[in-house]
């Protein structure tokens, strides 16, 4: 099942009124927009969902593209460079996230439970986090990310 995203506009305005000597002062008002967002959550990047990044997802990753040894339970996680698509490219993403300290990984990222923000086939049908995840994104009248 994939992630749902529902759009929830909601005038939520937070005044901070900041007071300058004792006669003035100046109010400033922020319109927020609240995204909230409904799915599975996983780790990115923790294939064999032992919720902890490390060699082992890396060879793990090639024994499922390479060997077919295993099914891992949530391919969201597997999707490490979040193409939408699980290839030799998710190995050396993670490969080097791990040993040359390239990254960020994307969303939720993998020191973290999230859902995936990307709209693709790619399920997580079973992870260690918590089965539904609920995620609330508040974004300024800019886009800016709260």
């Amino acid at each position: 099942m994939k992630p749902k995203s529902h759009l929830l506009r909601v005038s939520i305005i937070a005044i901070t009124t900041l007071l300058l000597w004792s006669s003035y002062s100046v109010t400033e008002a922020k319109l927020l927009k609240v995204i909230i967002q409904d799915g599975p959550t996983f780790r990115r990047g923790d294939v064999n969902g032992d919720q902890i990044l490390d060699i082992v997802d890396p060879v793990a990753l090639m024994e499922f593209i390479f060997l077919g040894a295993f099914s891992p339970g949530c391919l969201d996680a597997c999707d490490a460079n979040d193409d939408g698509v699980i290839d030799n490219t998710d190995v050396i993403f993670l490969l080097s996230v791990i040993f040359e300290g390239d990254g960020p990984i994307p969303s939720p990222g993998s020191d973290s439970c999230g859902i995936d923000p990307t709209d693709d086939d790619l399920d997580c049908a079973e992870s260690k986090c918590a089965e539904l995840g609920h995620a609330a994104v508040l974004e300024d009248a800019q886009g800016k990310k709260d």
